[in-house]
């Protein structure tokens, strides 16, 4: 392969990943949209200010805002990084600060990650492992903002010194740390939804909204993981198979193309959990009229009101 083809393959890879940073941004449209739309006027209040404000800033959205930010800012970086290779004395220091940015942008998508996957599936980890596990499971994402982020601060090292072989050492381990977690958390999650699945399938609840929300959430769920993990076997493929420059890059960047997956696949849950609960009021109105138009009896009314009302579900 001739130079300038080289540099055309490079140019192109560049400008791929800076259009597809543009284009992860559109999923913030559609969440605020989602909220303006659907969430807000849910709400039916008098106190439309505060109601505004606390659908935009719910734990789910915040998080949503994050993951989708972060990927965004990991193909920018990696367009960044791209634009040095190959490597030499004058492109090693952008090199260094744009690989130091995208490792914060991981860093914060992983966390976001687990702590999203963690909210919505804690529910179905308690209800089909032991006790343990949920205990485990919540003290890695307490734990996960310190396994994400100190790799990443970390990786500041070679934008100021020389990297001795020894402080580079520590950096590979550290970089693998936060992937080894995030396996064992997803393994976790994985079986857990595997199996509740497989335990609820035969089986009638009383509460079928319930359910179909924990089916919700462990469907999505199990896609979100499987997804991860073919990320990451495209990451180690990149890393460890004897390919050259060109190759290695391309391999690695192609399995950043997993996260904008995961971000349409928990935008999904969320529509999906949202549409859910409107069945769920609709049925339980229908429930409540067809009652009232049988009985007059003032506590009965009062006590499916309570029960109409009493659950809800945080999009």
């Amino acid at each position: 392969m001739d130079a300038n083809t080289t540099s055309w393959q490079w140019k192109a890879l560049e400008t791929t990943a800076m259009v597809t940073s543009i284009i992860s941004i559109t999923p913030l449209f559609f969440l605020i949209y989602h909220i303006i739309v659907y969430e807000i006027p849910a709400t039916q209040t008098s106190h439309l200010t505060s109601t505004h404000f606390h659908k935009l800033v719910t734990p789910y959205n915040t998080i949503l805002t994050l993951i989708i930010l972060s990927t965004s800012a990991i193909f920018a970086t990696e367009a960044a990084i791209i634009s040095t290779l190959p490597l030499n004395q004058s492109t090693q220091q952008k090199f260094n600060i744009a690989n130091t940015l995208q490792n914060f942008a991981m860093a914060a998508l992983e966390y976001g990650y687990m702590q999203y996957s963690w909210k919505r599936g804690d529910v179905v980890v308690k209800q089909s492992l032991l006790p343990f596990a949920a205990r485990f499971m919540n003290s890695i994402a307490k734990a996960s903002w310190f396994i994400f982020f100190l790799p990443a601060v970390y990786s500041i090292v070679p934008v100021f010194i020389i990297t001795p072989n020894i402080i580079g050492t520590v950096a590979y381990v550290l970089l693998a740390m936060p992937s080894f977690v995030l396996l064992l958390f997803d393994t976790v999650l994985l079986f857990a939804f595997v199996r509740y699945l497989r335990e609820t399938c035969l089986l009638v609840s009383l509460a079928e909204f319930e359910e179909i929300r924990l089916k919700i959430i462990s469907r999505h769920g199990i896609c979100t993981v499987v997804a991860i993990f073919l990320a990451d076997v495209c990451f180690v493929v990149g890393v460890v198979a004897p390919l050259d420059l060109f190759q290695q890059t391309l391999v690695v960047y192609a399995s950043y193309y997993v996260f904008p997956a995961v971000v349409v696949i928990l935008l999904c849950q969320k529509v999906a959990l949202h549409v859910n609960k409107q069945n769920e009021m609709k049925t339980r109105k229908i429930r409540l009229l067809s009652v009232t138009g049988k009985t007059k009896s003032i506590s009965q009314k009062r006590s499916l009101l309570a029960t109409s009302t009493k659950y809800e579900i945080k999009l």
